[in-house]
Order: C-alpha cells, then sequence, then structure tokens
C-alpha cells in the first residue's frame, strides 16, 4: 500500500510538471502580447495628435538603446500640421527654431546590404514624415536607409536632458 501511495505521488509529480511549465509558457506569451498591444496603442494615440514633416543634415546620433538612437540635424525645412501633445504625453522630439535644429528618437540600422563606404563618408541627410512614421536616411545617391519614429516613454530621458527653454516638443 506505502509503494502504491509513492507510485502516485510520483505519477502525480510527472503529470504535473509539464502542465506547471505549458501555464508558465502561455502566462509569458500573453503578458508579451498584452505588452506589444500595450506599446503599439501608445503609437497610435501619438500619432493621431501629431503630424509634422521636416529634412536636415544629420550632425550627430548617439545610441540609447537597441537600434534607438538620439538625433540631431541642421534643420532645412519644418513644417508641423498638427502638435497637440500635452506636457505629460510621450514625444518623439524636440525643435528649436532659433537655433534651426531638431533632437528626435528614431531606430537607425545599417545592415548588411548598406554600402559602408558610403557610410564612413559622412552623415546621412534625414527626411521625416509623421504621416508614415519613417525617416529616410539619404546616404548618396544610390543608397537611402529607412526607420522608423520612436515614441516610448523609457527614451525619451535622453530628450529631456538636452530640452531648453525656445524648443518645441513634437
Amino acid at each position: 500500500m506505502k509503494k502504491f501511495k509513492i507510485i502516485l505521488i510520483i505519477l502525480a509529480v510527472i503529470v504535473a510538471i509539464p502542465i506547471v511549465i505549458v501555464v508558465v509558457i502561455l502566462g509569458l506569451i500573453f503578458l508579451f502580447m498584452a505588452d506589444k498591444n500595450n506599446y503599439h496603442k501608445e503609437q497610435d494615440i501619438y500619432f493621431e495628435k501629431e503630424e509634422y514633416y521636416f529634412c536636415g543634415q544629420m550632425v550627430s546620433y548617439k545610441l540609447l538603446g537597441g537600434v534607438t538612437y538620439l538625433i540631431e540635424i541642421d534643420v532645412d525645412s519644418v513644417l508641423f500640421i498638427k502638435n497637440d501633445i500635452s506636457s505629460e504625453n510621450d514625444f518623439v522630439g524636440l525643435y528649436s527654431e532659433k537655433q534651426k535644429k531638431i533632437l528626435f528618437n528614431a531606430d537607425l540600422t545599417i545592415d548588411e546590404n548598406t554600402d559602408k563606404n558610403a557610410v564612413s563618408e559622412g552623415l546621412p541627410y534625414v527626411r521625416v514624415k509623421s504621416s508614415n512614421r519613417t525617416v529616410e536616411y539619404i546616404i548618396n545617391k544610390e543608397t537611402t536607409v529607412y526607420g522608423m519614429l520612436d515614441v516610448s516613454n523609457f527614451y525619451k530621458r535622453g530628450l529631456k536632458k538636452k530640452e531648453t527653454e525656445d524648443m518645441i516638443r513634437f
């Protein structure tokens, strides 16, 4: 009888372990999906309030994490069609009309298909359209690399450090 109880306990443990593993995996998948949906919702809320276009020569970039960079450009052209964010909202960048500079967060990925010699010749010209959430990095006549604007509360701390009174958040 004692052997029978031990065998039942061992079988219960053998059956329970895979069930626990499956439940943990499903829980992690659910958390990941919920976080991803929240990220996309935040992106959509931002881009409902904002519409702009700007372009200019990149003068510097600093890695913030992953493939997200704080990018600084000397502005050639800027157009704010809609700028309805409040001080509590996440924001992508800062514009100084006085200095003719823009700082913004965006993905910057140079992959194996990009001509490394072209990149080393100088920093790219940048065009940004919020309507399609893209950044064009024009390296030369033949090479353009595309990135995405990054609306992330996590990365805006880099912008806040550079913010001055004359800057407009977008």
